[in-house]
């Protein structure tokens, strides 16, 4: 920020902030950019106070608008400075900085209605579906000017024949499917298909209904073949009163287990195995256990507002009062402690799991490849159970009445349908405004 003392004749140079309770004959807010000012990358909050409000935690819209909320009180603190006037200042990008927008509180001070994101800056298309995508725009854009939109609709008519697109649907979207539900006939949910919808609904039905970007990953089938070591290896030693397998005995089953398995290589192969022998050493070396086991892999199922949900657990050990059950997670990052204890997959199992002679009375994740020296066990509050319930049945009513539509959170950028997403700027292409 610039600042000019008019009767001593000299310019201060500041910022927005060490401005804050001084005063200026004109204020100069200088490199208004979008990016610049607001500022709202999450990365440049050490403190991040946004975080402070429990209902901001997990919401990352709220916490957009909180950062925004705050850039918004530092323009008018800075504005604010002057007696006589304010002088807003943008550039252009140079052309290795890409695209580069005024800042949308020059948007706000053009139209004092409200404060929103400034329009795209206007590019020459280069491929069809952005003509595409750019006339339809002015063909139903009411204030595009008649020549404009004659044009548009002349353009879209003489290249659909030309086979260059279909006049009937718009670029990049899909064509509509049928007036029938997508959910027809009976339907199974599993917990990992609620915390998935609970997630991003969208994304849910486009990987769990659709089958869309579905692929198997190294990962996935890494997680399956440790989840059948463990039960191999179990399973030998249940009933015996031994609380555990040997290790000795379940590298042995990684031997047996990795002989089918196929990951695109022998070197692969080789370098998954031993990801699982660090594993498996670091789990039967200090044992997470509670108590000695009653099942593995046990199959459990419960009824939720007419649809039947399934599920296995890993593990199931006696424990003081009754029953504890153990999910075993192959993730290198764990889930923290706050979800862990409202988790809607360790909820599921104990809600099956409890019966009035056998209550479960614990839960809880095991990560075994975290940087933690011992298994990282965050436990699940039996004191949530109601409220997992809850969660349970609103999801099974919402994908019953296919309520599919996109949320935002942590999630997105590991999603494949971002590009395609109307809350993401580079999916929004495909959508009219």
């Amino acid at each position: 920020m610039l600042a000019i003392y008019e009767e001593e004749e000299r310019v201060t140079v500041t910022t927005l902030h060490q401005a804050k309770g001084l005063e200026f004959e004109v204020v100069f807010i200088a490199n208004a950019s979008e990016g610049v000012f607001p500022d709202l990358r999450r990365s440049r909050r050490m403190l991040r106070p946004e975080l402070l409000s429990p209902e901001r935690v997990s919401d990352a819209t709220a916490q957009h608008l909180f950062a925004l909320q705050e850039e918004m009180r530092l323009a008018y603190t800075a504005m604010t400075r002057a007696r006589s006037r304010v002088v807003w200042t943008t550039t252009s990008a140079g052309g290795d900085l890409g695209e580069k927008r005024p800042s949308r509180f020059l948007t706000a001070i053009a139209d004092s209605e409200r404060v929103g994101t400034p329009p795209e800056e206007f590019h020459e298309p280069i491929t069809l579906a952005e003509a595409e995508i750019m006339l339809r725009r002015w063909l139903l854009e009411p204030t595009e000017s008649a020549i404009h939109r004659l044009a548009a609709a002349n353009l879209l008519v003489r290249h659909a024949r030309n086979g260059n697109w279909d006049p009937a649907r718009f670029a990049g979207v899909p064509a509509p499917g049928p007036e029938a539900p997508l959910l027809a006939g009976n339907i199974r949910l599993s917990p990992s298909q609620a915390q998935s919808y609970d997630d991003c609904p969208r994304r849910y039905v486009l990987e769990r209904r659709f089958k869309l970007g579905s692929e198997g990953s190294p990962h996935a089938t890494f997680g399956s073949l440790c989840h059948e070591i463990l039960e191999l290896a179990e399973l030998e030693v249940l009933g015996t009163g031994a609380p555990h397998a040997r290790l000795e005995r379940v590298l042995g089953v990684i031997d047996e287990v990795w002989e089918s398995a196929d990951f695109g290589s022998p070197e692969l192969n080789a370098a998954w195995k031993a990801k699982a022998v660090k594993l498996f050493q670091k789990v039967y070396t200090r044992w997470p256990g509670k108590g000695p086991m009653v099942s593995t892999e046990e199959l459990v199922e419960l009824e939720i507002e007419g649809v039947l949900w399934v599920g296995k657990i890993d593990r199931v050990e006696r424990v003081p009062g009754g029953l504890h059950v153990v999910d075993l997670k192959t993730s290198t990052t764990p889930a923290t402690g706050a979800e862990a204890a409202e988790s809607l997959q360790l909820g599921f199992y104990a809600a099956a799991r409890h019966s009035d002679d056998d209550p479960v009375v614990g839960a809880s994740f095991w990560y075994p490849r975290t940087s933690a020296q011992s298994v990282t066990s965050p436990r699940f509050d039996m004191a949530n159970l109601d409220t997992v319930r809850g969660r349970m049945r609103t999801i099974t009513r919402s994908i019953l009445d296919e309520q599919w539509e996109p949320r935002m959170g942590s999630h997105c950028k590991n999603c494949g349908f971002r590009n395609t997403c109307p809350l993401w700027p580079e999916g929004r292409g495909a959508f009219l405004p």
